[in-house]
């Protein structure tokens, strides 16, 4: 299966605090890394080193930032013959991390958020199977690639999305498969329960609807049944790209298997992985780790 992560793509600054500042605050910083990040480029690492043919679309700037992401990209496997260049500077974010894992994250989107129509090569569009949309500003865009697009679609809308209800639930109305966090489905659905979210969302016309819920465990529901499977109790050290690597690992397995609750399984062994280590990649090296702690 060739699968196509179609977002964005955003240089990491990594920063460990003892607390998250108030208002007119300041707080001190012991270390500062640069890391690869932005979520459809994540999707895309981790579904390569899950032994995914993998592909990527998503704008970086003409310069140094947008051309280390561009080589991390290939050296990862991942084809970005369709990677187009902008003249706004390449994305970067800030995200403060405290000792619990839990982040604080400030995004200047850049060039990612430029990403137009014309920047969509079709002809390369139709050599994948499967395309993943994954968070960002420009809901525009990830319309107009889900319409044009013939294969199965899935989607992890984020924080940036779940912002712009009315145009991520009509986007959402395209897709096969939903993926998001606890805090995305309350907002964009505006249910009262998980449950009532999960129904609400399968109306919309995903054939599964998959919800996170961090420390707790993850949900699905397919029309039929509810699944509900624990996640791997492990120390948190960065939460940063959970989710991203939950929705790689489902994708991947999910259209191998057509299971969900094996899906589920996988995910969440995937993602507690990722959380122990730094960064949003730092910990998963490939498929053999996540069978193994399985």
């Amino acid at each position: 299966m060739k699968i196509l992560s179609l977002g964005a793509v955003l240089l990491d600054q990594v920063a460990p605090v003892d607390r998250f500042p108030k208002e007119d605050d300041e707080v001190f910083v012991s270390d500062l890394q640069l890391l690869p990040g932005g979520s459809a480029a994540n999707f895309a690492v981790i579904a390569s080193r899950l032994g995914a043919e993998t592909g990527f679309i998503g704008k970086i700037g003409d310069d140094f930032f947008g051309e280390y992401l561009l080589k991390d990209l290939k050296e990862e496997k991942i084809d970005t013959d369709a990677v187009p260049k902008s003249s706004l500077p390449t994305g970067t974010v800030f995200i403060a991390v405290r000792k619990d894992g839990e982040r604080m994250m400030f995004a200047h989107s850049g060039a990612a958020n430029d990403l137009s129509e014309q920047d969509i090569n079709l002809d390369y569009l139709a050599k994948f199977d499967h395309l993943h949309l994954a968070d960002l500003e420009n809901v525009a865009i990830l319309s107009y690639a889900a319409k044009k697009f013939t294969g199965t679609i899935s989607i992890n809308p984020g924080a940036l999305m779940a912002e712009k209800p009315k145009e991520t639930l009509e986007l959402i109305k395209l897709v096969d498969v939903l993926i998001c966090s606890k805090n995305e489905a309350m907002q964009l659905s505006g249910a009262k329960t998980i449950t009532d979210a999960l129904e609400f969302f399968f109306k919309l016309g995903p054939e599964v609807v998959v919800i996170t819920r961090g420390a707790e465990s993850s949900l699905a529901f397919d029309g039929k049944c509810k699944f509900d499977v624990p996640v791997f109790k492990v120390p948190v050290l960065d939460a940063t790209g959970a989710g991203d690597a939950f929705s790689a690992a489902f994708i991947c397995r999910y259209y191998e298997k057509k299971d969900i609750e094996e899906s589920l399984r996988f995910a969440n062994a995937t993602a507690s992985i990722t959380v122990q280590n730094p960064g949003a990649r730092e910990g998963l090296k490939d498929k053999a780790q996540v069978e193994a702690l399985l």
